[in-house]
């Protein structure tokens, strides 16, 4: 057993702002422990700390991420991508009910059509014109989505000020038996939370992710004193704003079983995991500056869905017979490479081989739309289906082979894939055409041909 060194663990990070997080370890003993306790945190670099407190009433801290450990002596800064305070595996002695609050991020999505009236006291009432809750059934519990509203005063010039930050959120009540943990509930509700973010990213047209989940027991059931609280905290790379553009799939649309519909739909989809990342493919193109970047991520999105969406194996031959014809092939290429004074290429030749097992981009695209029954005839209306595909895939080849094409081209065709890889998606996620936004398809009715 190592000797135990005391430390004052102070967290920070502002409210509202998600890239921040900071850690700060005061190391109490004498100089020699200290020290001991510099090197054990650099030697070797722990890229995960748990900090438990001895202290009645102090929770224990766990450090997700690490990348980052410098000072010395007394004082040592941590910079880490999560920390969880008062998550804990312990064992609780009776069932309790926590209020849990998921923050998301960017505000402005899950903002209902109303009329909003401001008050000169700084009230804002809002009166909806469709009324409604969003909600979604998870193993936990019901959690409810939507907009929140949080208020704090400051002074400016000798004013007090009032601040309305809107938010969007996912909140719930959930059980924790007795005999289970705060823990192993945390990483079911992310869970939970990470497949309503995805889904939230489709329908908005962005990325959403959460940065913080607080937790704390239902002081309705819970005796003052034995109140609990808890609060898993990431620190995201940039602040994101919305990005103003129209969504797929509107509020008004998710809200009475809506979004719970899709996202069960999510979950159960054996293709799950290439829906996750055609997803996040999409979202991020929308979100990037260079149109390049975006090229690429949505036409690896359109890639993903399309070889999730067919039902015959993307490969040409089975296993057994490739071998045969794969060891043909090889030995043909071998057979005249000196007579073809192909030589020197021989090789490089062979090692393309593999890749004619394989149904090209383009086959296994279109037989996804047939086979999903996804409206094409819009897309490309001059050329047709099939040859405005083959261009765009030109597009995406030129660009990653020789990072050249032409600008306008390639952003028409960029709105033509993201409305192929939202349409693919929509299919396979069986979603209703008529319950998708009015005007999702703005950008695709602008190109003249």
């Amino acid at each position: 057993m190592g000797t135990k060194i005391p430390l004052v663990v102070t967290i920070e990070y502002e409210r509202h702002d998600p890239t921040t997080l900071s850690t700060e370890l005061l190391v109490l003993g004498d100089d020699k422990e200290r020290g001991a306790t510099a090197v054990s945190l650099q030697r070797p670099f722990h890229f995960e700390l748990k900090l438990p407190s001895d202290e009645p009433g102090a929770p224990s801290v766990k450090l997700s991420g690490i990348h980052s450990i410098s000072g010395g002596g007394a004082e040592v800064s941590i910079s880490a991508s999560k920390a969880q305070i008062g998550i804990t595996g312990e064992l609780q002695e009776e069932e309790l009910v926590w209020i849990v609050k998921a923050e998301l991020t960017p505000s402005g999505i899950l903002q209902a059509a109303g009329i909003r009236t401001h008050s000169y006291t700084g009230e804002i009432s809002v009166e909806r014109i469709k009324t409604g809750e969003i909600t979604v059934s998870t193993k936990l519990g019901e959690l409810q989505v939507g907009d929140r509203y949080a208020y704090y005063d400051s002074e400016e010039y000798g004013n007090k000020v009032t601040h309305s930050v809107q938010r969007a959120a996912i909140t719930g009540s959930i059980k924790i038996p007795k005999g289970e943990n705060l823990a192993s509930i945390n990483e079911a509700l992310t869970e939970e939370i990470i497949d309503i973010c995805t889904i939230l990213s489709f329908c908005y047209r962005q990325p959403v992710d959460f940065y913080e989940i607080w937790y704390v027991t239902d002081p309705n059931t819970t005796p003052r004193e034995r109140m609990q609280e808890a609060i898993v905290r990431r620190r995201l790379r940039s602040v994101s704003n919305r990005i103003r553009n129209d969504e797929l799939i509107h509020h008004d649309n998710l809200i009475d079983g809506g979004l719970n519909k899709l996202v069960a739909n999510y979950k159960k989809s054996a293709h799950k995991d290439e829906i996750t990342r055609a997803i996040s493919f999409l979202a991020a193109s929308y979100k990037v500056d260079f149109l390049e970047s975006a090229y690429f991520l949505a036409y690896s999105a359109l890639d993903l869905i399309a070889s999730a969406s067919n039902v015959e194996d993307s490969y040409l031959l089975a296993t057994s017979k490739w071998k045969k014809v794969q060891k043909l092939l090889r030995a043909y290429i071998d057979s005249i490479a000196e007579k073809e004074e192909i030589t020197s290429v021989a090789e490089q030749i062979k090692e393309k081989v593999p890749e004619l097992r394989r149904a090209s981009g383009d086959k296994r695209i279109i037989g996804a739309c047939h086979i999903l029954g996804v409206k094409i005839d819009d897309l490309w209306r001059k050329d047709g289906f099939e040859a405005g595909l083959k261009s765009a895939t030109r597009i995406r080849n030129r660009l990653f082979h020789a990072a050249g094409g032409d600008i306008d081209d390639s952003h028409v065709n960029l709105i033509r894939i993201r409305t192929l890889i939202e349409r693919l998606l929509l299919k396979v996620l069986e979603w209703p055409d008529e319950r998708t936004w009015v005007w999702k398809d703005q950008e695709l009715l602008r190109i003249r041909d």
